[in-house]
């Protein structure tokens, strides 16, 4: 009843869309890239979205830390996006991790890949404990945390790294998605990828209220729903975007009892590919997704 009840006032707004006269291009129509727009390598971005089959049911091992403080009903979505994260071997390349808050992500990669070099960002100097931790224990030691903006890599040569990814980090930057944009794919190597995991999507009103409320009564101030409008935008200079959307039957799942919600959270996710077979525009009413751009 709640999925029926979001979708309707969600598709009712957008009903009111003959209000204005800008066009808005279908989710997997190329958009051309203006000449005026600095960001232009390649002559369009071609976006495309799916709720991905269920993974096995058991994670990437050493990478359950870095998701236990969510619920276990976005278990699917982890599965997903640190089957991604590790879809290629990072040993001998960097990875750069931005917003990387306690550092339980970086430090999980770090010791899958010892042969790699990580470097992790924050803004806060407080932030990184968990990478402080390991290196106490004489473990990841190929991480280098590193205190400042994320939206400033200046201290990075260009083409000089080959994954940027972020955990629930991009609501926080999209502020100012041209920077982003630009910084990222400067340094990245032709062929790298830039990952956002775990990000709020804005389509579904029903969700965003609930989300909107929970921003006001923690006064989180930098907090912000995700559109495929800010991933079209944060694609410019890339050669193509893919969303994987999650939690569009799921979302109200996530207050139940742990005990029934890992076998609930899977039919639901089933629930959700059935429901995109038949209406494919349903992908960008998924609450949560995982974002990947292509260099």
């Amino acid at each position: 009843m709640a999925l029926l009840i979001s979708v309707f006032i969600s598709r009712l707004i957008d009903g009111a869309a003959w209000l204005d006269t800008r066009r808005v291009p279908a989710d997997n129509e190329p958009v051309p890239k203006t000449t005026a727009d600095p960001r232009q390598p390649t002559a369009s971005v071609i976006l495309t979205s799916d709720f991905p089959a269920a993974p096995a049911a058991t994670m990437i091992p050493g990478f359950e830390a870095a998701c236990a403080h969510y619920p276990v009903t976005d278990f699917p979505l982890f599965c997903h996006a640190y089957g991604e994260l590790c879809r290629e071997d990072l040993n001998g390349k960097t990875a750069v991790e931005l917003a990387c808050g306690r550092g339980d992500l970086v430090v999980a990669l770090a010791k899958r890949y010892p042969g790699s070099c990580i470097i992790a960002i924050d803004r806060y100097p407080e932030s990184g404990a968990s990478i402080r931790a390991a290196h106490s224990r004489g473990e990841a030691q190929n991480i280098k945390y590193v205190c400042g903006d994320a939206q400033d890599l200046a201290f990075l040569s260009d083409a000089s790294v080959d994954l940027v990814f972020g955990q629930a980090a991009l609501h926080h930057l999209a502020n100012d998605v041209t920077t982003l944009s630009l910084q990222t794919r400067r340094v990245l190597k032709p062929g790298g990828r830039l990952l956002f995991l775990f990000e709020p999507m804005g389509h579904n009103w029903l969700v965003s209220c609930v989300r909107s409320i929970q921003v006001a009564r923690h006064e989180m101030g930098d907090e912000s729903n995700l559109f495929f409008s800010t991933f079209r935008e944060l694609a410019l200079p890339f050669e193509r975007v893919h969303v994987q959307s999650f939690n569009l039957c799921g979302y109200f799942l996530k207050g139940i009892p742990s005990s029934w919600a890992t076998s609930l959270a899977r039919f639901a996710n089933r629930l959700d590919r059935a429901i995109a077979s038949i209406w494919p525009g349903a992908t960008k009413f998924g609450a949560n997704a995982n974002i990947i751009f292509f260099r």
